[in-house]
């Protein structure tokens, strides 16, 4: 009997094992969905930026020409196209949130290993962000 108790509790020790395996898998995968969906945001806002340019060109050229009146709607486009950038710009932050930067020696422009307390290449103490003196 004791030893289809030891069974039982291998069986429950390596089943807990492999389903926490399939949680980091399911949560890997589901964050890599969420970042696919982030890049195809920030797609279709830098579709409506180049729009915007697009149109603030066709206006500027207007107002080259002579023509006048086109002032509030440049005024518009503009402000249009720096909130349009502020969201890229917050969007950019959740998906470096998933993918942090690789930190970097300021002296030689090599990738360091996250952690890494001086530079392999040229001996540049790293602060503790993860930046360099």
């Amino acid at each position: 009997m004791e030893i289809f108790k030891k069974v039982g509790e291998s069986a429950r020790t390596i089943g807990g094992g492999i389903s926490e395996g399939a949680k980091s898998i399911g949560k890997k995968s589901s964050d890599l969905v969420g970042v696919a969906k982030l890049k195809i945001e920030v797609g279709k806002l830098e579709k409506e930026i180049e729009n915007n340019m697009f149109a603030l060109g066709k206006y500027v050229y207007m107002q080259y020409n002579g023509e006048e009146g086109h002032e509030e709607e440049i005024e518009r486009l503009v402000n249009s196209t720096r909130i349009l950038e502020e969201e890229i710009a917050d969007i950019q932050a959740q998906i470096d949130k998933f993918y942090p930067k690789t930190p970097v020696c300021s002296e030689c422009d090599t990738e360091l290993p996250s952690g890494a307390n001086y530079c392999f290449m040229c001996g540049n103490k790293v602060e503790q962000d993860g930046a360099t003196e």
